[in-house]
């Protein structure tokens, strides 16, 4: 989890990001992103160590804080054929191959035409652009093949009366656009279990196929490390 939170945050900084210029930003990042794997490939420290990649393939500049870092690590973790959304839309380097299509262990998923096997991925995208009763929104996490965002919500987000009637009217626009939203707030973050259940839960009834926590990236969460309210 920490890994992917680090490596977003690197890429977030040398990439500048900025999420009303998405355009440069994520060209930026996968050109970073390409150098950075360039670099490990020339290291016999790095060279065999498919972790390390896969954690740069899923890091992304778009995460704003390590709480929607470690949702991005957790949703990495619970859904089999998921990928980090590209925003090919907007005409950027598609991402990376991901490793689920090219181990031994998913020979079968390669058989598949690559229409088939494009149709299986969930694409998670951060800060994803949604325009809603004529107004722009931003969603941490999405999944736009599913309609869905995945919030976090940190304490800064509701300081006062107008921050929480703005809350309001985006969670009504963005609703009555035909998005389901999943709010994650601090304290669940604190109860990793309860946290899986939950997402599990929401997203298999959303459509999403969803599995207990597992893979490359999977390990249990240190304490220590649940300090995420803050931002970069």
């Amino acid at each position: 989890m920490a890994a992917v939170v680090g490596a977003s945050s690197c890429l977030r900084k040398l990439a500048r990001f900025d999420k009303h210029n998405q355009s440069d930003s994520r060209k930026q990042e996968q050109r970073w992103r390409v150098d950075i794997l360039k670099k490990l490939d020339g290291s016999p420290r790095f060279k065999n160590s498919r972790k390390v990649r896969k954690v740069l393939e899923i890091a992304d500049a778009g995460i704003e804080t390590p709480g929607e870092g470690y949702l991005l690590w957790l949703m990495h973790c619970i859904i089999p054929n998921a990928v980090r959304g590209c925003h090919i839309e907007k005409g950027l380097t598609p991402s990376p191959a991901p490793e689920w299509l090219t181990t031994p262990a998913t020979a079968s998923a390669r058989n598949l035409s690559r229409k088939t096997a494009t149709e299986q991925r969930i694409k998670i995208f951060t800060q994803y652009e949604i325009i809603a009763s004529g107004r722009q929104y931003f969603g941490d996490l999405a999944i736009p093949s599913h309609k869905i965002i995945i919030e976090f919500d940190g304490g800064e987000k509701i300081q006062n009366s107008r921050a929480r009637i703005e809350f309001l009217e985006r969670q009504r626009n963005l609703l009555n656009a035909g998005w389901s939203v999943v709010r994650i707030d601090s304290r669940q973050l604190a109860h990793p279990q309860e946290l899986i259940d939950y997402l599990i839960s929401r997203l298999s009834a959303l459509g999403i196929p969803v599995r207990h926590p597992q893979g490359s990236l999977w390990s249990t969460i240190p304490r220590e490390l649940l300090d995420l309210d803050r931002r970069y």
